[in-house]
């Protein structure tokens, strides 16, 4: 996957699913490929990305999010979208 490694990845989550954010299977397997995640809170007027850690959180999920390579990309979109968290 790192040769043809997306720099984002946008998706949905089933928020029927039940059981801890890591064992959703995109979520896994994005966060082991060393993704970084923004949840994408739903809002009817304007979108506003949050940093989201999977890792500190055991909450069923059903939210959008986007997936982003850890690091300076991660950190370039945070600032550029003002993510909170």
């Amino acid at each position: 996957m790192k040769s043809i490694r997306p720099e984002a990845i946008l998706f949905e989550t089933d928020e029927n699913a039940e059981g801890t954010v890591l064992e959703q299977p995109v979520i896994k397997i994005l966060h082991d490929f060393g993704y970084g995640f923004f949840s994408i809170p739903r809002c009817l007027f304007r979108m506003h990305l949050q940093r989201f850690d999977p890792n500190k959180s055991n909450q069923v999920i059903g939210h959008d999010f986007l997936a982003v390579p850890e690091g300076d990309a991660y950190e370039n979109i945070a600032k550029l979208v003002k993510a909170s968290g």
